[in-house]
C-alpha cells in the first residue's frame, strides 16, 4: 500500500513560511498552489495555501496537520501585512481604509479574510462550518499547532514526525504592526464577533495539545523547556 502524503494546510497569518522553512530542514517536500492528483511517487510532504479536501483527488492516502492562530491576532496581522506589501493585490485598497474600517467594512475583499477563515479552510467550504471542520480534524488532522504557542508546537510535531532538525528563524513577520494590547477594545470586541467559529475552534486545538503536552515524559518536558528558551533567545 503506499505510503500516506503529509499534507500541510497553510491559513494564512498563521506562521506557515517558518513553519515551510522548518519542513525544508527536515525532509523534501513539495509546494504547489493547485490541484495535487499527479504528485510524483517520492513525494511525502506537500505544501499549500488551500481548502481542507485537496486529498479527494490524489491516488495515494493522505493526512494533515495545521496551525491555528488567535484570531484577533491574526485578522490584525492580516491587515498590517497586506499594507506593507505593495505586490499584494489588495495593497492599495488596504491604505485606503483605517484599522477601524477595514475591520468594519463589508468590502467582498475583505469579507473572507475577517470572517471566520480558518473554520472556512477546514471545513472546506466557502461558508464556514464548524461542525464540518471538527469532523474533518477527528477524521483527517493528525496534528493541530497553535502559533502562540509555537515552540511547544513544533516541539510535538517533530516529536510525531520524527524530525532531528527543529531550529527555525521567524519569517514574514512586521514588527512594525499594531499589537492587541494596542487596540481599542471596542475593535477587538468587533473582530471577536466575526470570528465567533474560529475562537470556538481555536480554543478545543488548544486544550487538545495542552492534553498531547501532558503526557510528555519528564525527559521529554525538560528537552521541550530548553528547546523553548533556546528559540526564545534566538527569535
Amino acid at each position: 500500500m503506499p505510503k500516506k502524503v503529509i499534507i500541510f494546510t497553510h491559513i494564512p497569518k498563521t506562521g506557515g513560511l517558518t513553519i515551510r522553512s522548518i519542513i525544508q530542514n527536515n525532509c523534501k517536500y513539495y509546494e504547489t498552489s493547485n490541484t495535487i492528483d499527479h504528485l510524483p511517487l517520492e513525494v511525502k510532504y506537500v505544501y499549500m495555501h488551500h481548502k481542507y479536501g485537496v486529498h479527494k483527488s490524489l491516488n495515494r492516502p493522505a493526512h494533515y496537520f495545521t496551525f491555528l492562530r488567535d484570531p484577533v491576532n491574526r485578522v490584525l496581522s492580516t491587515y498590517f501585512f497586506i499594507k506593507s506589501r505593495p505586490n499584494n493585490r489588495l495593497y492599495r485598497l488596504a491604505n485606503q481604509y483605517s484599522l477601524k474600517q477595514f475591520i468594519n467594512e463589508e468590502h467582498p475583499d475583505f469579507h473572507v479574510p475577517l470572517n471566520n477563515h480558518q473554520t472556512r479552510i477546514l471545513s472546506g467550504k466557502f461558508t464556514p462550518d464548524l461542525d464540518l471542520a471538527l469532523k474533518n480534524i477527528n477524521n483527517d488532522y493528525f496534528f493541530i499547532g497553535i502559533t502562540e504557542r509555537f515552540n511547544e508546537s513544533i516541539f510535538m510535531l517533530g516529536k510525531r514526525l520524527n524530525w532531528k532538525n527543529l531550529h527555525y528563524k521567524m519569517l514574514n513577520t512586521n514588527k512594525n504592526r499594531l499589537k492587541k494590547n494596542g487596540i481599542p477594545d471596542q475593535l477587538i470586541q468587533k473582530i471577536r464577533k466575526k470570528n465567533q467559529l474560529d475562537y470556538i475552534l481555536y480554543e478545543q486545538m488548544q486544550k487538545r495539545l495542552q492534553k498531547k503536552i501532558s503526557t510528555l515524559t519528564p525527559k521529554e518536558k525538560r528537552k521541550l523547556n530548553n528547546f523553548d528558551n533556546l528559540m526564545r533567545r534566538e527569535n
